[in-house]
């Protein structure tokens, strides 16, 4: 690993921080609930009654939303903080907050950073290098 790569880390926490504050500002300004799109349930869910049929969907259906979640209306504040990204592939399928894609950038950042170093601890062992004295070893 490089002389500066220990900054890499930093970045990659400082990211998730970021993240993390950002869903906090939005949660704790919203009586710690996160407010979720409307769309929310139009996109991940079919609502249907007793009987089979489908139910149309407006802020004032009554939903079981995840818990901590409400859906946003005239009151809610931060909505550009909230859950109103949505991402639709194999592995992330719904609605995301700004918060939550930074968290997940900066843990694969600290992954990354982590199999880096593991890996540079590995390639000195084998060169004939301590690990726990070699300055390459995690720097």
């Amino acid at each position: 690993m490089g002389k500066h790569s220990f900054e890499y880390l930093l970045i990659g926490i400082l990211i998730l921080g970021l993240g993390a504050s950002l869903n906090f500002l939005v949660v704790a300004s919203n009586g710690m609930q996160m407010p979720t799109s409307l769309e929310y349930t139009e996109d991940c869910f079919t609502l249907v009654d007793i009987e089979g049929n489908e139910l149309e969907v407006t802020k004032d259906t009554p939903v079981a939303l995840p818990a901590g979640r409400f859906f946003m209306n005239e009151s809610t504040r931060l909505k550009i903080l909230g859950d109103i990204i949505y991402i639709e592939n194999f592995v992330f399928d719904g609605y995301y907050s700004a918060g939550d894609i930074l968290i997940e950038f900066g843990a694969v950042g600290i992954i990354l950073w982590l199999f880096a170093a593991f890996f540079t601890t590995i390639k000195n062992i084998f060169r004939g290098g301590n690990p726990f004295h070699d300055k390459r070893a995690f720097i």
